[in-house]
């Protein structure tokens, strides 16, 4: 996603978010987020040098930013923001690379929360904010995207927003059921924490758990995942067999 582009503005910009997050045709998983940069060789840098393009700074991504935080749906992960060039090839627009990390400590400061899935996530909330998970709970958030509806089943304790892991499942219109993602973040806790890893906690098997059953739950007869050759292993001890390219389940 790109801002600043020619004809945008910080109105427009922030209106692009609110529709990729709330239209039912996009809703994505992850994203990055580019802010516009003038360089060297481009139609851009001519219309720049003209005076018929204004670029924007560092203040202008930072109230972007600010917005997307706010908004932004417990199921979508932000990558990362600012293209990787260095600084020296940037004629004009925002040269800071940290610029997440500018959003991140300011909101740490006051304590204010975001859904995003990286800020959250439980390394992150320890390393940043020293606070480690203490109740943790399975929920499940749906919605509809690309003609398809989803749920999003996470686990996370929900009081100190620190999300330790989800699944993505989508339920299609044929009625079959596909697990896209099972992520279970590593371990997150000092070496020597009585409290041990959360990849060995159980965390995955009780999420594609609560996705067989809300599977069944949707009159799906099989479930399948997406699945790496080294992780297939793992859902075969779940009582899973390589079909048709993925790991599939007959439901009970």
């Amino acid at each position: 996603v790109m801002l600043g582009l020619p004809g945008s503005s910080l109105k427009k910009d922030i209106a692009m978010f609110e529709k990729l997050f709330t239209s039912e045709d996009y809703r994505p998983d992850m994203l990055k987020i580019y802010p516009t940069l003038v360089v060297k060789g481009s139609k851009l840098y001519n219309q720049w040098k003209k005076g018929e393009y204004k670029p924007i700074d560092e203040e202008y991504v930072m109230k972007v930013l600010e917005k997307v935080y706010s908004m932004c749906p417990k199921w979508v992960r932000i990558h990362r923001v600012q293209r990787d060039i260095p600084k020296d090839h940037i004629e004009a627009g925002p040269v800071k690379s940290n610029l997440r990390q500018e959003i991140n400590r300011k909101w740490d400061k006051s304590r204010k929360i975001s859904k995003e899935i990286r800020f959250r996530e439980a390394g992150q909330m320890y390393r940043r904010r020293g606070i480690l998970p203490e109740n943790e709970q399975i929920l499940v958030e749906n919605y509809k995207s690309s003609g398809g509806e989803e749920y999003f089943i996470s686990v996370e304790d929900k009081k100190q927003n620190i999300l330790l892991g989800f699944c993505r499942l989508r339920i299609a219109v044929c009625k079959k059921a596909f697990v896209r993602e099972l992520h279970v973040y590593g371990e997150t806790l000092p070496l020597g924490s009585k409290k041990g890893k959360v990849q060995h906690r159980g965390w995955g098997k009780k999420l594609l758990k609560e996705a067989e059953k809300l599977a069944k739950q949707r009159q799906c007869n099989s479930i399948n995942v997406i699945s790496g050759v080294g992780v297939r292993e793992y859902y075969g001890k779940l009582k899973y067999s390589f079909k048709d390219g993925y790991m599939w389940k007959k439901l009970p």
